[in-house]
C-alpha cells in the first residue's frame, strides 16, 4: 500500500530493515560476550577443565609473541564479540544520521548483505543455533534493504543548462535546442532590435544641427 504522494509507508522503508539486521549483529554479539562472563563465573567441571588445562598447555609462537591455544581462542573470541557490536552500531548510526545512505543507494546494504550470508554460513557449520537464527534474520533484513531501495537518478550533465529535445530528452552538445550560459539562441538575437545610421535600437533618425553659413 502507498500513501497518497507515492512514498513507501513507513513500516517497509529500507531504514526500518536495514536497522533489523543491525540489531541481530548486536544481539549476536552481545549474547556471545554474555555468555562469556557467564562461562567464566561458573565452576568448570573436570571435563572441561582437562580440556582448558590441555589448551593451556599447548603453546603457539606467533611473530614476536608466544600465546597458548586457550588464549587464542578466548581473545578470537571477544574480538568477535565486539566487532559484532561495534558493525552493528555502526549500521544504527548510518541509518540515523544518513539515511540516503540506506533508501538511495545499494551499495551499503548489498555489503551488509554479503557480510550476512558470509558469517551465516560459517555459523550453520561451526557454531550453535543461537547467531544461526540470528545471522539469519540480518540476512533477510538487509536483503529486505536491498530489494526495496531506490538509487537516486544520475546528476544532470555538466556544460550547462538543457532543456528538453523532441524526443523530451536533453539533446547532444550540438542541438540547437541546448542552452548554455553565455550564448543566446537565434530567437533572443532576432528578437533584438539592429541598429543602424537610422538611430539606435530601430528608431527614427535625430536631425543633425545645421551648421551657420551652410
Amino acid at each position: 500500500m502507498r500513501t497518497e504522494t507515492g512514498d513507501v509507508p513507513p513500516a517497509r522503508t529500507p531504514t526500518t530493515a536495514f536497522r533489523t539486521g543491525a540489531w541481530a549483529w548486536i544481539l549476536t554479539g552481545t549474547g556471545h560476550l554474555t555468555l562469556a562472563a557467564v562461562m567464566g563465573l561458573r565452576p568448570e567441571d573436570p571435563a572441561r577443565a582437562r580440556a582448558a588445562a590441555a589448551m593451556r598447555a599447548y603453546t603457539v609462537e606467533v611473530p614476536g609473541v608466544r600465546r597458548s591455544l586457550h588464549d587464542i581462542d578466548l581473545g578470537m573470541s571477544l574480538v568477535m564479540a565486539v566487532a559484532l557490536v561495534f558493525g552493528g552500531a555502526v549500521c544504527l548510526l548510518v541509518a540515523r544520521s544518513a539515511p540516503a545512505l540506506v533508501t538511495r543507494s545499494r551499495s551499503l546494504s548489498g555489503l551488509a548483505l554479503a557480510a550476512s550470508l558470509v558469517v551465516l554460513g560459517l555459523s550453520v557449520l561451526l557454531l550453535p543455533a543461537p547467531p544461526i537464527v540470528l545471522f539469519a534474520v540480518a540476512a533477510a533484513a538487509f536483503g529486505r534493504a536491498l530489494a526495496i531501495a531506490r538509487p537516486s537518478p544520475p546528476p544532470p550533465a555538466a556544460g550547462g543548462v538543457t532543456r528538453p529535445g523532441r524526443a523530451g530528452r536533453a539533446g547532444p552538445p550540438g542541438d540547437p535546442g541546448r542552452v548554455t550560459p553565455g550564448r543566446r539562441t537565434w530567437r533572443a538575437a532576432s528578437a533584438r532590435p539592429a541598429r543602424g545610421r537610422t538611430g539606435r535600437r530601430g528608431g527614427p533618425a535625430r536631425p543633425r544641427p545645421s551648421c551657420p553659413g551652410a
